[in-house]
Formats: structure tokens, sequence, C-alpha cells
């Protein structure tokens, strides 16, 4: 049994090396004065069409990862507001009980009230303002990675009509 496997793979891998040998010396060769200009295969429209839906996939992975990341950027960010109200909170609280400690009289109190309730107003204005910041940051992003899409997809589009794979560089990177 193992005798006959050996000599059936020998056999076939001997034909197999006749019958390349044999096609590669039967293919007529060019002439060498004769130039053989490449020929230039036209995309089918199936390809255009999957080369367009693997594009359009390609560019909204790339809106996800933005997303994503953004989705990821936010909580770290909303983190570190609370822990800036935290440190906020217990710092005036501190205060508050030291100047307390210092003035027993009413009067005084009042007054140190008032400006800590006009210090904690301002604080919460300047916590709002950078959240705010934050987010037309982020919108800003987001609107131009669009803006870029829009741009490359006019670019991928001339390249499938003029028949041409298109460039590499109008591939988006997901995640970059």
């Amino acid at each position: 049994m193992r005798k006959s496997l050996i000599l059936c793979h020998l056999f076939f891998s001997l034909l197999i090396t006749q019958f390349s040998a044999h096609a590669e010396n039967s293919s007529p060769t060019p002439h060498p004065s004769a130039e053989v200009a490449p020929t230039k295969k036209e995309m089918t429209r199936r390809e255009k069409s999957v080369l367009k839906r693997e594009y359009k996939r390609a560019q909204s992975l790339e809106v996800e990862a933005l997303k994503h990341r953004q989705k990821f950027e936010g909580k770290e960010f909303e983190m570190l507001q609370a822990k800036a109200r935290a440190a906020f909170s217990q710092n005036s609280e501190k205060e508050r009980l030291d100047y307390f400690a210092s003035h027993p009289k009413g009067a005084e109190r009042r007054s140190f009230r008032k400006t800590q309730s006009e210090k904690k107003k301002q604080f919460q204005t300047t916590m709002r303002q950078e959240k705010k910041a934050y987010r037309e940051k982020q919108k800003a992003e987001m609107k131009e990675l669009k803006a870029k899409h829009k741009e490359n997809k006019k670019r991928f589009d001339g390249y499938l009509k003029q028949g041409q794979n298109p460039a590499q560089e109008l591939w988006p990177t997901p995640g970059a």
C-alpha cells in the first residue's frame, strides 16, 4: 500500500513537470522588435459596485471609530470635571470651617458666605464653558471628517468613472 502511494505520487509529479514544461515551450514568443502594449483591463460594473460598497463601509467604520474614541474621551473629560468639582467642594468646605472658627459673628459669616457663593457660581460657569468648548471641539472633528469623506468620495467616483482603481490615499483609515 505504501509503495503504491509513493509510486503514484512520483508518477503524478513527473506528469505535472512534463506537462508544465510542454506548456511553457508551446507558447508563442513575440518578436523582439514588436512592442507589446500593456492591456488595460476595463473595470466591470460589478467590480465598481463592489469597490463603492467597500469604500462606503470603510468610511462608516472610520466614523464609528471616531464616535467610539470621542465617547471614551468624553467619559474621561467628565471624570476630570467630577474630580475638579470634588476638589473645589473640599477646598471651600475647609475654607468655611477655618473662617467660621476664627470669625464667630454672624455679619462676618454672611459676607463670607456671599463671596463663597460667588466663587461657586464662577466655578460652575467655568465648568459649563469648558464642557461646551469640549463638545464644540468634538462636533468640529466630526464635521471635518465628514467633509473629508465627501471630498474623497468625489475623487473616488472620478477614478471609477475613468475605469481606474482609486488611489490608496483616498481610502479611510479607521482608528486613526
